[in-house]
C-alpha cells in the first residue's frame, strides 16, 4: 500500500478532482431539489434514466462487441443510493448529512484520516443557509 508521501502527483490531482465533482454534484442536487418544484422521486427517475441513456450512447459509440452485464443487486444498490440521497438533500441540512455520511464511513470500516476528520468538522460547522439563519437577513431586491 502506498504511503501519502509516495503517491503519484497525477493520482492526487485526479482524487481532488473527483472530490470536487462529488461536492459539486451534491450542491447542484440540493439546489435543484430546494429551489424548484421537482420532487425527490421524479428527480431520481430523471437522473437514472438520463444516466442510463448516456451510458448506452457511450457504449454504442465505442461499438462494444461484448455484452456488458450487471446485476440486480448492483441496480438495487444504485437505486437505494440515489433515492436516499435525493430525499436527504430535500429534507435534512447539509451538516447533518455530512455527519451521517462520516458515521457511515466509520461504520463501513474505512480508514479515518486527519484530513477526513477536519473536512467533516468543516462541513458540519459550515451548515447550510437555513441553519445559519438565512431568514434573518433582509431579502435581496432585484430591479427596483
Amino acid at each position: 500500500m502506498a504511503t501519502p508521501g509516495s503517491m503519484h502527483p497525477k493520482l492526487i490531482v485526479l482524487t481532488l478532482l473527483s472530490l470536487l465533482a462529488f461536492a459539486g454534484n451534491s450542491l447542484l442536487c440540493r439546489i435543484a431539489l430546494k429551489q424548484t418544484a421537482i420532487d425527490p422521486t421524479s428527480f431520481v427517475a430523471i437522473r437514472l434514466l438520463s444516466g442510463a441513456r448516456v451510458l448506452w450512447l457511450v457504449l454504442w459509440s465505442r461499438k462494444r462487441t461484448r455484452e456488458m452485464e450487471g446485476t440486480w443487486l448492483g441496480a438495487c444498490a444504485l437505486f437505494a443510493y440515489a433515492i436516499t440521497f435525493s430525499f436527504a438533500y430535500s429534507m435534512i441540512p447539509a451538516g447533518t448529512g455530512a455527519l451521517l455520511l462520516f458515521a457511515s464511513i466509520i461504520f463501513l470500516g474505512e480508514i479515518v484520516t486527519p484530513v477526513l476528520v477536519v473536512a467533516s468538522i468543516a462541513i458540519i460547522a459550515g451548515g447550510d443557509e437555513e441553519e445559519a439563519g438565512a431568514g434573518a437577513r433582509p431579502p435581496v431586491r432585484v430591479g427596483g
